[in-house]
């Protein structure tokens, strides 16, 4: 098996298998792990597994990844797709250790950029 450090601070490893698994997870299994959040046209969800997330976001198109960082807290993923039903807005709340490393390689296995915000982006897209 091939551990994947994705940056000098971890210590922990990332099985890429474990990636692998997750982009092969059947997507009505990955969301079971969403909650639906309030819709003003486009559809947002909450993830709260990290390989669900990952599978909703291998299933969109024309995607768009944020990464927005809590000083003192966890890491938020956000992406902005589309899929059969139109636009779509996904947030995951990363706690800053395998999650976080975990979202961080899916994406770059993806090829999604991903752009890193503060707090106050998170709060002004979510209409909070």
């Amino acid at each position: 098996m091939q551990r994947v450090i994705l940056e000098e601070q971890y210590d922990i490893g990332i099985l890429e298998e474990d990636l692998d698994e997750a982009l092969k997870m059947p997507l009505a299994d990955a969301i079971i792990h969403k909650e639906k959040m309030p819709n003003d046209g486009i559809r947002r969800f909450k993830f709260y597994d990290e390989r669900a997330f990952v599978k909703f976001v291998h299933t969109l198109r024309k995607v768009s990844g944020f990464r927005v960082v809590i000083p003192g807290g966890s890491n938020y993923y956000i992406v902005h797709g589309e899929d059969d039903y139109g636009d779509v807005i996904i947030m995951f709340r990363g706690a800053r250790n395998h999650q976080s490393m975990f979202i961080e390689l899916a994406f770059k296995k993806l090829g999604i950029p991903v752009k890193s915000y503060t707090g106050d982006y998170l709060l002004d897209l979510l209409k909070l």
